[in-house]
């Protein structure tokens, strides 16, 4: 699993791979602020957000 959220776009990616690494599916959350991705991905447990 992976989160990637850019400034820029003010889009947040999440994207959850099966155990063999292809991607189980992918979700963009648009029009979402940095402090409301950092919620968002402590919600789910994922502590870490990649921003870019």
């Amino acid at each position: 699993m992976d989160m990637t959220y850019d400034k820029e776009a003010r889009v947040l990616t999440w994207r959850v791979y099966n155990s063999d690494g292809t991607p189980m599916f992918i979700t963009k959350y648009e029009d979402m602020s940095l402090d409301e991705a950092k919620a968002f991905a402590l919600k789910h447990n994922y502590g870490i957000l990649d921003v870019i």
